[in-house]
């Protein structure tokens, strides 16, 4: 009869325990989000430092609190050098931007420090890339060349029926096929913001009116059939950050420019710069302000992980330009030497379990 009503206890309190939400079994994530410990996170920050008269394109890997900067293959004794954009796969560090080649800005990427030129008509003109992107083994940039919008199927050049291209989005469909999404300026008069998807344009309201008007995407996200642009737009002489859904605009309070848009579980998160030229970012369209050293202050990369809020740009710390990074509203400077010029522009984050 003991045995019995011992075997009852032991059920009885099973029975508690599986159905009280207090006694779940949680996973790592899950464990790592409420204790605040996720030691195992790498944070790589995309930008360009002034060495010397040098100013060199690089990044930062920020694991454990260390920060290591690692410096991407650039002409020596040149100075308009930059790694505007970054994208890790694995072990793989990808990063494209421009370097000077002694004459002028010269579109490229780098694969783990190693620079590839990518294809121009002209290399004595100036060119940029401002988005990569690596999908099923292959890269795809989107920058400036030849005066003209171009997209890189790993260094082989498309041209583009839009003006500019600032932003690349790769929707895998199959192992063999992808939609091509890129943001940016439209060929007319007054420039109007626009994403152009496999070949078609889709032009972004309102519609500029007077030559003085204008509107532009800098970033893109596609969840399902929504493209999430953002981007600003001066229309009347009144400059507003704003974020896209399709082609439904909404202006985001206090902002002049939006530079970059995450979306997480039905989440938007765009990161920018406010109306008095500080660094900031919405989520859900409700304006945060992000602290700085002293003004001006810009936010140009966003990235969320694990419902955690990383975001790059850039400060006035100790009268100086210098790189930084913000988790959750946290400022960090990517490099405290007095004097020494930096600039961060792109963010990404992983762990070592995702390698």
């Amino acid at each position: 009869m003991k045995k019995i009503n011992f075997f009852l206890i032991v059920l009885f309190i099973v029975l508690i325990v599986s159905n009280c939400e207090y006694f779940k079994l949680l996973s790592k994530n899950e464990w790592e989000e409420i204790s605040d410990q996720d030691d195992s996170v790498i944070i790589y920050v995309s930008g360009a430092i002034m060495e010397g008269t040098d100013v060199v394109p690089c990044y930062w890997k920020i694991k454990d609190d260390k920060i290591e900067q690692i410096d991407l293959e650039y002409v020596l004794g040149t100075n308009n050098s930059i790694a505007y954009s970054i994208y890790i796969l694995g072990d793989d560090v990808y990063a494209c931007g421009h370097y000077d080649n002694g004459t002028t800005a010269r579109a490229c990427y780098w694969i783990n420090e190693k620079r590839y030129d990518l294809e121009v008509d002209d290399p004595a003109s100036a060119s940029y890339s401002f988005s990569i992107k690596e999908n099923n083994g292959v890269v795809f940039v989107a920058g400036v060349a030849d005066g003209k919008a171009n997209y890189w199927i790993n260094q082989n050049k498309n041209v583009l029926n839009i003006d500019t291209a600032k932003t690349i989005y790769i929707r895998q469909l199959s192992s063999s096929k992808h939609d091509i999404y890129i943001g940016g300026i439209n060929l007319k008069n007054p420039s109007q913001a626009c994403y152009w998807k496999n070949g078609y344009i889709v032009d972004l309201p309102p519609l500029p009116v007077i030559i003085v008007d204008s509107s532009e995407v800098w970033s893109i996200q596609v969840v399902g059939n929504i493209v999430y642009s953002a981007g600003t737009k001066i229309i009347n002489s009144i400059q507003d950050a704003c974020l896209w859904k399709n082609q439904d605009l909404t202006v985001l309070p206090n902002g002049a420019y939006g530079f970059s848009v995450a979306v997480l579980n039905g989440d938007t998160y765009v990161a920018g710069q406010s109306s008095v030229s500080t660094a900031c970012y919405w989520k859900n369209n409700k304006f945060r302000s992000l602290p700085y050293s002293s003004a001006p202050s810009i936010a140009y990369g966003i990235f969320i992980y694990n419902n955690v809020t990383y975001i790059a740009g850039y400060d006035n710390n100790g009268g100086t330009q210098q790189a930084c990074y913000w988790v959750n509203e946290d400022q960090e400077h990517l490099n405290d030497a007095v004097g020494v010029i930096s600039q961060s522009y792109s963010i990404f984050v992983t762990t070592d379990n995702d390698k």
